[in-house]
């Protein structure tokens, strides 16, 4: 009940007309983005799909709506001063916690959305999707890095998933940062500066280049801007501590710890407010 209440707040609010717009925009413009088709048949729908489904625009307005529904999903309460009615009533613990669940189920659903409306478009434009069962390198521009012997249904699906943990994380940060902060701008400042932080440390050269090589991987800039890059790939083994680590594995993980690390968080500081 408290979510439905949450999730009307924010789709009837300036910033939810804002990203409907933003979301609108998108999909319809990727009707006119596709990849290069020459010589391609049986597998053109995957080779569309694909293209859509992790393309740099759509990442970049995924970050633009995350930005703009959870930078402010708390700071607009307390401009409104909204904040201490709900810290005093009787359903903040549920209130508190709604918004954190809508911080990892809205941009699922989004982009569940959007893949489910580049499916039907790539369809009309392209036929039905079969020969999914063949292997991923055929869709791929650069197959040489590719990771194990992925079918195109296997690797579509691995892409989703990675992407959906990126979108989930910056989701409960960008809430994170709202609760922690008094403002929009300041909320919004955080977040980007957090963000950027990541790509900052790959210019550091005294580090370890063990340590540059995972976050150059694993930076949210190079995950958003140069996603393609990273889902499936395969670049190379690790020695850590006597054990030889697989590095893309352990950038999955490192990427899954993050977003625990800051549901955790949200947590520990709800834990606070509700204790008050």
């Amino acid at each position: 009940m408290m979510i439905n209440w949450e999730v009307k707040k924010i789709f009837k609010s300036k910033n939810g007309i804002i990203t409907s717009i933003l979301f609108f925009i998108l999909s319809i413009s990727m009707i006119f983005i596709k990849p290069q088709l020459e010589g391609i048949n049986n597998i053109q729908f995957w080779k569309v799909f694909n293209y859509r489904a992790f393309h740099p625009l759509m990442t970049s307005i995924m970050l633009i709506i995350i930005i703009i529904i959870f930078s402010n999903i708390y700071t607009d309460e307390i401009i409104s001063t909204v904040d201490n009615l709900i810290l005093s009533s009787r359903n903040k613990n549920k209130t508190l916690y709604s918004k954190l669940a809508l911080s990892i189920g809205v941009p699922t659903v989004i982009y569940s959305v959007y893949l489910a409306m580049e499916f039907i478009i790539t369809y009309i434009q392209c036929g039905k999707p079969i020969n999914g069962g063949l292997q991923a390198i055929k869709i791929l521009d650069n197959p040489l890095l590719v990771k194990d012997g992925y079918t195109i249904y296997g690797y579509v699906l691995l892409k989703i998933g990675i992407m959906l943990v990126i979108f989930m994380t910056l989701g409960v940060l960008a809430s994170l940062f709202s609760f922690i902060t008094t403002n929009s701008i300041q909320s919004t400042s955080g977040f980007l500066i957090f963000i950027f932080l990541g790509k900052v440390t790959t210019l550091i050269k005294w580090l370890p280049k063990e340590i540059l090589l995972i976050l150059s991987k694993i930076n949210f800039i190079d995950l958003i801007f140069n996603f393609n890059e990273f889902a499936g790939m395969h670049f190379g083994r690790l020695k850590v501590f006597s054990m030889t680590l697989d590095i893309t594995n352990l950038c999955l993980v490192i990427m899954v710890s993050t977003l625990f690390i800051a549901i955790f968080s949200c947590t520990n500081i709800f834990r606070k407010f509700l204790t008050r």
